[in-house]
């Protein structure tokens, strides 16, 4: 998409300007143009989607910002700096319907919903020449999927929501009661498979459908809708894992598309793990969705809140990911050796110039996953792409779906390629910018012997070693259930060198949100600002315990 940016960036912004109306708290976009004035053409069309794909990087809202706070803060993997009250908020279960980052990405996820809609409306209406069908069913698509996506974070964070399926011309008349979240899952999947039967391949594919063009990077292609719908699928499976046993149909649906994914071979593991969290790795054939941003195009990312060098002089810079830290238990869990602790973690302490100088018994652990080997625009804009989905997430998918199967072996097939792969990777050079060859010893090979729910652990872990801050960590806890929920969350250690207190002893202690996490924080709580100032959507009770 950065490329397609300089060919409709100013025509889709001005499009915007049109047709959207904004504020900070109800973010609709309300028609002034007729149907009979825009939406007349194939390249109209066109210009529209790139609008839809355009919310997804707004500076603070959706994945600009806002997502990858709500997604990682208070997991079992990630915390926030201690001293810093608006973050820790989220990090330690003291937030409340008012928090910013719910109602900046509820307002963002409904924006893009609205002109996604809008899209798929107008092109209803438009008649085209036959050749030009393929084209038109491929911006639905897109328009599909990514409405689908919205909806699929939005109902994993909140549960019933409201569900919009058609553009909104007259607000005045609308009323959008929130609906149960199974019927926002079979809405996902059938937009899902619309896309699947209908998008391009990626560029590097050749099949019996299109494949995108070079300069198309960063749209939705087959594979990407398929990968969705496996994690659909697998997330569908648990929603009543607490009331009504396992679900085998959604579990077998996922592993069964999840599969489909790998035996494609569209999408491959990129050799060297630390590869894929550079700018040089954003075209790794392992990515399958990325929000680009680009700060030459005026679409600069800030998403994972900058913390580095700022010097002219300096080699490296990193992102501290809004200001996370790593948790103890996700150290723990790592092998010694294992390449994807240096390239995920900066265990140690912070030297003058903000370079990190590494000692593994020092417990403060700075994010350090995602990398630049130039120097950034300024504190917080960048050009790196942050992170949506890629094959390695699918293949954890396949783990897990196989795992509630009974599939042990297939599942401990998956985690060994996962694990291979790392193993294999390079140990990062901080001084040279540059991989080097690993032990190949860690992480070790999958214990054959597991089953069950020591299988189901290990699958969790292994998500949180590989997947970390990449804003899956949040949809993972809550996908467990209840009890796990409480056990990943609330029962972790910490140590007490966080808590810049210089009387405590050295010993971890269980962390220090633990008391305030409750069940009722597996869902969010409704956005104040939804309830109180929207006049088009009716939200009714809040989520329980809000």
């Amino acid at each position: 998409m950065k490329n397609i940016y300089k060919y409709y960036g100013i025509l889709a912004v001005l499009l915007l300007i049109a047709t959207s109306c904004h504020d900070e708290l109800e973010k609709l976009p309300v028609s002034n143009l007729s149907q009979d004035n825009y939406y007349t053409n194939i390249e109209e069309l066109g210009i529209g989607m790139v609008g839809v794909y355009d919310e997804l990087a707004q500076s603070k809202d959706g994945y600009g910002e806002a997502f990858i706070k709500i997604a990682t803060h208070g997991t079992h993997v990630a915390t926030t700096f201690l001293g810093n009250v608006k973050q820790n908020t989220q990090a330690w279960y003291t937030f409340d319907n008012t928090e910013e980052s719910f109602w900046r990405f509820w307002g963002s996820s409904y924006s893009l919903i609205y002109r996604a809609n809008q899209v798929i409306d107008r092109s209803a209406q438009l008649i085209v020449a036959p050749d030009e069908q393929i084209v038109q069913n491929r911006i639905v698509a897109e328009a599909r999927f990514l409405r689908a996506s919205m909806y699929f974070n939005l109902v994993r964070f909140w549960g019933d929501v409201p569900l919009i399926k058609e553009e909104l011309i007259n607000v005045g008349n609308s009323s959008s009661p929130r609906v149960a979240a199974e019927e926002v899952y079979e809405f996902i999947i059938e937009d899902l498979k619309f896309a699947e039967e209908n998008l391009y391949y990626a560029s590097w594919v050749a099949g019996d459908r299109p494949s995108y063009g070079e300069a198309d990077l960063g749209r939705a292609t087959i594979g990407t809708a398929q990968g969705l719908l496996a994690k659909v699928y697998l997330t569908r499976a648990s929603l009543n894992i607490d009331t009504s046993g396992l679900d085998n149909s959604y579990y077998q649906l996922a592993y069964d598309k999840a599969q489909e994914v790998m035996t494609d071979g569209h999408y491959q593991l990129e050799p060297n793990y630390g590869t894929l969290f550079t700018v040089a790795g954003e075209r790794s054939h392992e990515w399958m969705f990325q929000i680009q941003f680009d700060f030459e195009l005026l679409q600069p990312g800030i998403w994972g809140g900058v913390n580095g060098p700022k010097g002219n002089n300096k080699a490296l810079d990193w992102t501290n990911l809004a200001r996370s830290m790593a948790t103890l238990e996700l150290l723990n869990h790592y092998d010694d050796d294992d390449p994807r602790y240096q390239h995920n973690i900066a265990q140690g302490t912070l030297n003058a110039d903000n370079s990190v100088k590494y000692n593994k018994n020092q417990n403060k652990s700075y994010v350090h996953k995602f990398r630049f080997t130039t120097k950034f625009n300024s504190a917080f804009n960048t050009d790196m792409n942050a992170p949506v989905m890629r094959y390695a997430d699918i293949i954890l998918v396949y783990a897990e779906a196989a795992a509630y199967l009974g599939l042990d072996t297939d599942a401990h097939d998956a985690l060994d390629m996962i694990r291979d792969r790392a193993r294999n990777s390079g140990i990062f050079d901080l001084n040279n910018v540059d991989f080097l060859a690993s032990d190949g010893i860690s992480p070790t090979a999958v214990d054959r012997s597991l089953t069950g729910e020591d299988l189901l652990d290990e699958i969790i872990w292994d998500r949180a070693k590989e997947l970390c801050f990449e804003g899956t960590g949040k949809f993972d806890v809550f996908r467990y259930g209840e009890t796990k929920f409480i056990e990943l969350v609330a029962n972790q250690l910490w140590d007490t060198d966080l808590t810049q207190d210089t009387n405590a002893s050295n010993s971890p202690k269980p962390v220090p949100w633990g008391g305030n996490v409750q069940p009722k924080h597996i869902l969010f709580p409704i956005p104040e600002a939804e309830i109180r100032g929207n006049s088009f959507i009716n939200i009714g009770d809040n989520n329980e315990g809000w």
